[in-house]
């Protein structure tokens, strides 16, 4: 799965992605629930902050909503992501994502990058969701794929990482064919990725700033 980030090097998303940049801080610790800068396609690209997200009514007998924070690449052409899938792709900005080894209450984090800590992107979706009061949420998530060797040590799923050429191709919305658009979202190579510890203090989202990916 994926259920923390980063986004440090902002200042560079302009010239990496080709887009119009907003006015950011580097994030250290991004998780769901807040808003997040994500890519959509168009005309021309455009960069808008979203929450991270889809909210759902209660399953049947509930009394509360839940909230989808991910999407299976294998499962996308369900009822419940179809549609998303073939008319509102994103891609999500980011320079490393988070997961956790050990047991319950003593699970350390790991941050994993591009060798280089360069810049890459999710593979995401996005929907409107209209409030009863009738106003527009905008709301992603990030699709997830089965992890690779080096993320099977902790976790068996990984974020779906697009290789740089699949970027352009998965904005454009005129590419509707499942099989073509699920076979941009295999595993991310094991041998471009690294792997550092990251601090204890990445746990609690409510934590921000430079400490989180260094360890304690």
């Amino acid at each position: 799965m994926c259920g923390r980030f980063t986004l440090i090097q902002w200042v560079d998303l302009a010239e990496r992605f080709g887009i119009r940049a907003l006015d950011l801080i580097p994030r250290y610790n991004i998780a769901p629930g807040q808003d997040v800068p994500v890519i959509i396609g168009g005309k021309q690209r455009r960069l808008r902050l979203f929450k991270w997200g889809f909210e759902f009514p209660p399953r049947k007998g509930g009394k509360k909503g839940y909230l989808v924070i991910n999407a299976r690449a294998e499962t996308l052409e369900t009822k419940s992501f179809r549609s998303d899938l073939q008319h509102r792709r994103c891609l999500v900005p980011a320079d490393g994502f988070y997961e956790w080894a050990g047991e319950k209450g003593v699970r350390l984090p790991y941050r994993y990058s591009l060798k280089g800590g360069k810049l890459f992107a999710f593979a995401g979706l996005w929907r409107i969701l209209r409030t009863p009061q009738g106003e527009e949420k905008f709301t992603f998530c990030i699709i997830t794929t089965a992890a690779n060797d080096l993320v099977r040590q902790v976790h068996d799923r990984m974020p779906a990482i697009l290789a740089p050429g699949d970027e352009s191709r998965w904005l454009d919305t005129r590419e509707r064919d499942i099989k073509s658009l699920k076979k941009m979202l295999a595993p991310y190579p094991s041998e471009e990725l690294s792997v550092t510890k990251a601090s204890l203090l990445v746990n609690n989202p409510g934590n921000e700033g430079p400490d989180l990916i260094n360890p304690d």
